[in-house]
């Protein structure tokens, strides 16, 4: 018997930390979504991203798994086994790709927004904004027990934020692979 698709994500030691993500805006709006960022390492920096090391002993250190900060703050994990992706996507990931795990409530307040038509800054929209135009990347935005029903090609930065708020939408929720190359 196959398993589900929410049982192979939650495989992931990203989701065995129990952070499972719980959109709820007002009292009749729940979705559970997670939003995944795939890129080759040496794009790392282009995404305005630097590694966060521990110190011990006069010796630097990476964390396990390895955190990834943006320059507002947001504090990416990287995903150790991304074996999901392809349950998800049913395709394989590229080659060399590294997973980052975006935080709930970054998300969250995205959402926020897009379901309420606020146009008042947030997180995700100032680090995508920020993103150097050549950077090349893949954006999982998905609910659990789902798989991606649409590929989107991103051409710019406020593409990317539309698609994600499109995806979003309380009344016709999507779950997207955005590709941006």
């Amino acid at each position: 018997m196959g398993r589900g698709i929410l049982e192979s994500c939650l495989d992931s030691p990203v989701y065995k930390q129990d952070r499972k993500l719980h959109l709820i805006q007002g009292e009749k709006w729940k979705m559970d979504y997670w939003l995944e960022l795939y890129v080759k390492p040496t794009d790392i920096p282009l995404l305005g991203l630097s590694e966060e090391y521990v110190y011990w002993a006069g010796d630097k250190h990476s964390r396990d798994p390895a955190i990834y900060v943006s320059a507002n703050g947001i504090r990416f994990e990287a995903i150790t086994d991304a074996a999901h992706f392809r349950a998800v996507t049913n395709m394989e990931l590229p080659k060399g790709q590294v997973g980052l795990f975006l935080p709930w409530e970054i998300l969250s307040a995205f959402a926020w927004q897009a379901y309420n038509g606020a146009d008042a800054d947030d997180l995700l929209s100032d680090f995508i904004l920020n993103i150097d135009k050549s950077a090349k990347y893949i954006i999982l935005l998905c609910r659990y027990d789902e798989t991606v029903t649409d590929v989107i090609r991103a051409g710019d930065a406020s593409d990317v934020i539309c698609a994600l708020k499109t995806a979003l939408d309380y009344n016709n929720p999507k779950d997207i692979m955005l590709i941006h190359d």
